[in-house]
This record gives structure tokens, sequence and C-alpha cells, in this order.
């Protein structure tokens, strides 16, 4: 369990009600073009998964089912240009009860081209289409966003080469800081809170959430609070204020997993920082344990399947001090160089996995890990610890695997992918039930 982190204190009155849990997957997994290809995704895929979920599972009063969406940008500008009737989409959203949790704006462009691999972190804020795109993200979801508070997921500032110059830099925070104030005057003008959610990620400027931490409260908050306190009249306690209610940490499971953090550390480090979650994303990465000579043929033929894919899948090792150095692309090492790594201690890769799965053959995942997070995050619950962590007292979690279509089958994909998304569902209503079962029964309620 948790223990106090250095916000507790004894004499704070305890918010005994209970928190929320909004579940939802995100719809980067799915291909679409267009905004026709748009609107036919959202009826074919997460209509149909989540009225399936709502019909077979047994739901908790306290979590409800969405789908976070993830709008390709020729979708966002033609939007913002009223080139098509933003109603359609509106109306099928509202006709279909579909509960909208946020939207993923990592991804720029196609996310499903034949090779996207480093492209996934370009444009990156220190590039004025960033803060554009991010823009246009913010005004296509607050519409019809579910509720008063969602996010906004972005890249971690762009690839790791940014920090080689001062002038990237300097340019990155100021993109970053001209997001957060077109978040807060959206907030102003429509009552919508959106929280830009920075998404660490091996290979890019903040690889793990110690980086973003330490990027936040010494660059992106205080250059954030000087320019809304200048220009907008305000104290720069409120001003401050108001930036930590615009920016937070997603934390993608998969990527902490990784970097080999520390579930319970990273929790309390972002809560000393006062850092929010904006939203959680279940996902479980491939672990392969420290191999021994006499099962490299196993590990040769297993890890095979992984290759060869369109996505940067980033293989770590973990450090004698516990944490991870990020050696390459799986691509981009060979069999003799991948078996070398693994047979000195154990590495784990970047690719996400349907996280009801334990193994893939020899290779295991990192399914353990997340639960891990979600038992700490619960256990969190009646401590202060957890108010500034989630203010809201709603728990965003999605579901994201958007590499499941590359590991199924080309015949009856598009079946199988519904039925493997559910059982994520399934599975991990499952995991949150006895969590929070085990919860009860530990806090004696």
């Amino acid at each position: 369990m948790l223990t106090a982190g250095p916000n507790y204190n004894p004499s704070m009155p305890v918010d005994k009600r209970q928190h929320r849990i909004n579940l939802s997957y995100c719809t980067n997994v799915h291909a679409a073009e267009g905004y026709d290809g748009f609107l036919s995704m959202i009826e074919s895929f997460p209509v149909q998964v989540i009225e399936r979920v709502l019909s077979e599972c047994k739901i908790p009063e306290n979590v409800s089912i969405g789908a976070g969406l993830w709008f390709p940008r020729d979708v966002t500008q033609k939007e913002l240009a009223r080139t098509f009737d933003y109603e359609r989409f509106r109306n099928l959203v509202e006709s279909k009860k579909l509960n909208v949790t946020g939207l993923n704006g990592f991804p720029y462009a196609n996310f499903h081209a034949e090779k996207v691999k480093h492209d996934v972190f370009r444009p990156g804020w220190d590039d004025r289409l960033r803060p554009r795109y991010t823009r246009e993200c913010a005004l296509t979801l607050a519409p019809v966003m579910t509720g008063e508070v969602s996010s906004v997921t972005t890249v971690p500032g762009g690839p790791r080469e940014i920090w080689n110059s001062d002038r990237l830099v300097m340019k990155t925070i100021r993109n970053l800081v001209e997001s957060v104030i077109d978040l807060y005057e959206l907030w102003q003008k429509t009552g919508r809170m959106i929280i830009l959610a920075i998404e660490p990620e091996p290979m890019t400027m903040l690889e793990t959430t110690g980086e973003l931490i330490d990027f936040l409260r010494e660059r992106l908050i205080p250059a954030a609070t000087a320019r809304l306190s200048s220009s907008k009249g305000l104290f720069h306690d409120s001003a401050e204020r108001i930036v930590r209610r615009h920016v937070g940490i997603c934390l993608d499971l998969c990527h902490q997993a990784v970097m080999f953090e520390d579930p319970e550390q990273v929790l309390l480090n972002l809560s000393a920082a006062g850092i929010r979650v904006g939203r959680v994303q279940v996902s479980s990465a491939l672990r392969i344990p420290r191999t021994q000579k006499k099962h490299a043929d196993a590990l040769r033929r297993d890890i095979s399947k992984f290759r060869g894919d369109r996505y940067l899948h980033q293989i770590v090792k973990q450090d004698a001090d516990g944490a991870g150095t990020v050696v390459g692309d799986l691509d981009d090492l060979g069999d003799k160089k991948l078996i070398e790594l693994a047979s000195a201690g154990e590495l784990r890769c970047h690719y996400h996995v349907p996280i009801y799965l334990e193994n893939i053959g020899s290779v295991q995942t990192t399914r353990d890990y997340y639960k891990r997070f979600i038992k700490l995050i619960l256990e969190m619950e009646r401590s202060p610890e957890f108010r500034t962590l989630f203010p809201d007292e709603t728990i965003p979690l999605e579901i994201e695997t958007y590499t499941m279509a590359n590991l199924l089958g080309e015949s009856g994909r598009d079946a199988e992918l519904r039925n493997s998304i559910f059982k994520e569902f399934e599975f991990l209503l499952d995991v949150i039930k006895s969590t929070e079962e085990f919860v009860a029964e530990e806090n004696g309620s």
C-alpha cells in the first residue's frame, strides 16, 4: 500500500466519497481516412463494441464505459473549415449515447500509414503545426465530450534530439505555453476544461515520468504562469493554479513499464510535484526475461512475429540501478544482438499487446505491472495524494492497444478486432472489481 507522501497532512479532512472510473478504449487502433471514413469507423467499432460491453458485462455502479477518439488531421481541418456537416457527427454521438472520454492528439498524420516509426513524434512542439493541431483537437472535442473535464494527449516535446538545440527547446516551450493559454481561453468561453496530457515515451525529449516532472516544474509551468499572469492581469499564484489545472501527464503504462519505472514512486513523485493525471492508458508491453543460450531459438522464433511492423518498438535494458536505458528499435536489432542483450539481463519492448495476455510463447508481457498500478491508484482513494492526482475524483482509464490489428490475420479481422477489444474490456472490468473488493477489505469497509 502507498505510504503518505510529502503532501500528507493528518489534520486534513478526508473525503469519503467514492471515486468514479471512466473506462474507455482508444480508437487509434482503427484506420480511418477522411470525414466519412471517420464516421463509418465510429459506427462500425466503438458503438458496436460498447453496446456489447454494456449488455454482456457486469459493470460496477461507479464505472462508465466510453471511447477515447482519435481524429486524423484531415478530419479536424475539414471540421474547422466547415466543409462537412458537423451536426452529423454530433447527432451520431448523441443518438448512440456514445460517452466520449477524450481525444488522442499524439499522432498527427496517418497513424496507419505503411511506415510510421519515428514520424509519430513529428511534428514536435518545436514546430508551429503542433499547437495548431492541438487547438483543432480541443475545439473539435469540446462540443461532444462527456462531462465538463476531458483531455487531449500529446507528444512529449518531440524527438530526443531537440535537447541538442537551445533554440528548439525554447520554441518547444513557447508553443506549449501557447496551447495552455488556448485551453484556458476555451474553458472561459465554454465551461469545458480540457487538460493537455503530455505522454512520456522512450526516444523522446521526455522519456520518463521524472523527466516530465522536472520539465513541467522548472520550465513549462513557470513560463506559462508568467505569460498568463502578464497577458490576463492575474496574480502569480492564481495564474499558476490555472496552469496546473490545464496541463498534466498521460500515464501510458506500457511506457512506464518499458522504462522500468516503479509504480509507487511514480504516483508519489507526481503528487509531491502537484501534477495532475489527465489520463491513464492501460496498456501492456513485451517483457523478455533474462534468457539462457539454450532458450535462444525459442526467443528468436517468438520475437519474429513482432518484427517488420509499421510502428516504433523501442527496446530497453535494465541497468544495475534498476533504471532503463534505450538500446534501439526492435527492427534495427538483429537476432544475435537481441539474444546477447537478453543473456545479460531483462529487456522490455514498447509493443502494445492485448492487456489480457500474460505471455506470447516465450515472450512475457507486463500485465502484472499495470495491474499493480491500478491497485495502487485505487488504494490512494481516501488520501490527499489522490485528490492532487485526480482533483475531479474521476479516474480516466483508457485501453490503448493500437497494434492489435497488426497481430490479427487478414481474414475476419474486423470481427476478431471487435472481439479482442471486448475481451480487453471484460478482463479490465474483472481487474477493477477484484481490486476494489481487495482494497475495501484492506480498509475494513
